[in-house]
């Protein structure tokens, strides 16, 4: 259900609600008790009812209002301040670097240093890296100016009509292969 529904109906039902009660005080009042649903309940009792619900509802829909401008301008302050929160923490960073007991007074954590990497996972990231470029096709750049294409150049056959057309020297413009 949607918010314009859900308006709609609270609508509805305070009119009701409202309607009901106006009536019964116009209509009925000498009616001291009345039979619904099987029970006896005395007017008083019912109108009491009526108007609490309806109190309820008119709270929820002032609690909302309020609930929903609250959300509004902490939705309009919060990008805001988050940056500069953001700001300051590494700012304080910065300042402090890693020192564990003057960043637990902003509530930081020191960053995590990485442990050194042995000698076995040096050589096998570097022999991956080497297999990575040999699959790719990646040279370095020096490679690539060395690389050159040529183009293929289509004749058309001569008849025995048409005369012959000079011959025009195929351009080979070099060719680089496109940037990963």
């Amino acid at each position: 259900m949607t918010t314009t529904q859900r308006q709609q109906n609270r609508a509805k039902e305070i009119t009701a609600l409202t309607g009901l009660i106006a009536g019964a005080k116009k209509r009925l009042p000498g009616v001291t008790q009345v039979m619904l649903a099987g029970a006896t309940i005395t007017m008083a009792t019912l109108l009491s009812s009526l108007q609490g619900l309806l109190d309820a509802i008119s709270s929820v829909v002032a609690a909302r209002a309020a609930y929903e401008a609250k959300l509004e301008a902490f939705n309009a302050q919060a990008p805001a301040v988050r940056a500069l929160a953001s700001a300051f923490t590494a700012y304080v960073r910065t300042t402090f670097g890693n020192q564990a007991d003057t960043l637990a007074d902003f509530a930081l954590a020191p960053r995590k240093v990485p442990p050194p990497r042995t000698i076995e996972q040096k050589q096998a990231a570097a022999a991956k890296a080497l297999a990575t470029r040999k699959a790719r096709g990646t040279v370095s750049a020096k490679a690539k100016k060395a690389i050159t294409g040529t183009v293929a150049t289509a004749t058309a056959p001569v008849t025995a009509a048409s005369p012959a057309a000079p011959a025009v020297p195929a351009a080979t413009p070099t060719a680089t292969p496109p940037k990963v």
